[in-house]
């Protein structure tokens, strides 16, 4: 993975698993089960969430199956481990070296395939958001940080005095190991959030992370490998460190040297 950044701008990552549906979270005995082992592995603060779907078939309402969400934190609610019917997470806003991240991940999914057998997994992801903050005391701006692809009409629209209120840009891109990656460049005045299609029960950001309430950007970064095969252990790894790599790769060579050098 390279030397790791000692000020890196990560305030969020998860890795998910998605594998086989399976029926142990709606068996009561079985989902205690679970809480269980995560509670011994270190994460006591649990929460489950049961959502209501219903459709409406010739005039008549018909209520669906409710899919189950069980939420695992650890006692600071900066690591959690969610499992859902069909797919596993893990997810942390203290990212520590990708080593120790992945160690964690994969004693968390070992746990969860003890108690439930898992049969195969279809695909293997990682996602990253990383707030490029520029620091405003030694007169630093975003394109100190980003280059001009990703900062869109900034020149032009401070000539007519124009106050930015959000502006994004997408890239999507098939690797040569056939993995999908995802990159978002999203900018808002204001405070660190999460993008509207993830947002994590009950974690914490870090206070170096909640005290930022100025213009920034996010770099949201998303990889993952598909493929249905039986759920290997060792198999999940070298996913995972594949896809890290591809996020790796396109984070380095998005910001720029001097940033680098900042956070290095």
């Amino acid at each position: 993975m390279g030397q790791p950044l000692t000020r890196a701008p990560v305030y969020f990552a998860a890795a998910q698993v998605r594998h086989n549906p399976i029926a142990a979270l709606n068996d009561d005995a079985r989902r205690t089960a679970i809480k269980e082992r995560f509670r011994k592995l270190g994460y006591p603060d649990q929460r489950e969430m049961q959502s209501s779907i219903s459709v409406v078939v010739n005039a008549q309402n018909i209520e669906l199956p409710s899919p189950r969400q069980l939420t695992c934190l650890n006692v600071a609610r900066d690591w959690a481990v969610v499992i859902q019917n069909d797919r596993f997470w893990i997810q942390t806003t203290n990212y520590p070296e990708y080593s120790t991240f992945q160690e964690r991940f994969m004693a968390a999914l070992a746990e969860l395939h003890a108690e439930v057998s898992l049969d195969y997994m279809e695909s293997v992801s990682m996602r990253m958001l990383d707030a490029i903050v520029p620091d405003q005391k030694a007169g630093k701006t975003l394109a100190d940080y980003l280059p001009p692809s990703l900062l869109g009409l900034d020149s032009w629209a401070q000539e007519r005095n124009w106050q930015l209120e959000q502006q994004s840009a997408e890239h999507v891109f098939i690797t040569a190991a056939d993995n999908k990656v995802v990159l978002r460049c999203v900018r808002r005045p204001g405070e660190i959030g999460f993008p509207p299609d993830f947002i994590p029960l009950g974690m914490e950001l870090l206070p170096r992370h909640k005290g930022i309430k100025s213009a920034h950007a996010v770099i949201d970064s998303d990889a993952g490998h598909e493929k249905r095969e039986p759920l290997n252990m060792d198999a999940v790894g070298r996913y995972l460190i594949s896809v890290k790599g591809d996020l790796s790769q396109c984070f380095k060579h998005i910001v720029t040297q001097e940033a680098l050098r900042q956070w290095a």
